[in-house]
């Protein structure tokens, strides 16, 4: 089952997540400090898992907050050897039977400790997950146009 969103959301708000990248981060990772009245930004807190998703935000945070996160990213050309349903499913569920062209999906798997920072760019598909008990924040810096991608 996937964890919702909005619990995501809720988790890193109520950790103090929010307010520490907020205060430590969101500014530097800014491209200029004339347009930082364009830009916000959205944080979320993820246990375990997230399953695939496409970075929608011009950049997109990962940092594991303990444990080790596994992160497989692709490019959106990859997106044609996918299942049709597959934003929300674990990379390493997908098998022959519903991805019949899964040798021909190209892929990079990062493994990222805490303590440990990683910046996408917009529209890349990501996987998150961990082998052990884990949790990851996500903080989604986003400007006029790229928040109004739809989900």
């Amino acid at each position: 089952m996937l964890f919702p969103s909005k619990g995501a959301e809720i988790l890193a708000k109520e950790s103090g997540l929010s307010i520490w990248f907020e205060h430590h981060l969101y500014k530097a990772l800014l491209p200029s400090p004339y347009t930082s009245w364009v830009y916000s930004f959205k944080t979320s807190l993820w246990p375990n898992k997230r399953g695939m998703f496409k970075t929608k935000a011009f950049q997109t945070l990962l940092m594991p907050t303990q444990g080790t996160a596994i992160l497989t990213l692709m490019l959106p050309k990859m997106i044609p050897y996918l299942p049709t349903k597959w934003s929300g499913r674990a990379f390493s569920s997908l098998t022959a039977q519903d991805t019949p062209l899964l040798s021909e999906i190209k892929f990079l798997e990062i493994r990222l400790r805490k303590g440990n920072l990683l910046l996408l760019p917009a529209h890349l598909i990501a996987d998150m997950r961990s082998e052990e008990d884990s949790w990851t924040f996500m903080a989604e810096i986003h400007h006029p146009v790229s928040y109004m991608v739809p989900e």
